[in-house]
């Protein structure tokens, strides 16, 4: 069994992607490529360290594309899963119904 990476790992190999203040749609396109190439741990670190912030501080100017990207993005919608977002409850619908119940690594009992 591969070992699983902390904190400081995630947050080294994310730290050049910055969600706070960084443009929130190159952000956003970052945030899909590295969702793209992570394996389930990672998109656990990508949902607290990236996608949390970004969604909570730009959901107003990302929020269309942020759904366009989850439908075209199985990864991106596995990381979602794992966010505890704090943006309007419509959009938070919007965004866990186009998630997979085979996709929902965010609610899965830890092995």
């Amino acid at each position: 069994m591969p070992e699983k990476r902390g904190l400081d790992d995630a947050i080294q190999r994310y730290s050049n992607i910055d969600p706070v203040h960084g443009d929130p749609i190159d952000t956003l396109r970052r945030v899909v490529e590295v969702s793209d190439q992570a394996d389930e741990d990672d998109l656990g670190w990508i949902a607290v360290l990236l996608i949390d912030p970004l969604l909570d501080l730009h959901w107003q100017v990302i929020a269309d594309a942020f759904e366009a990207a989850m439908r075209q993005s199985s990864k991106l919608r596995m990381a979602y899963s794992g966010t505890m977002t704090d943006i309007p409850d419509e959009l938070h619908s919007r965004f866990a119904a186009l998630v997979e119940a085979e996709e929902d690594i965010g609610h899965r009992p830890e092995e």
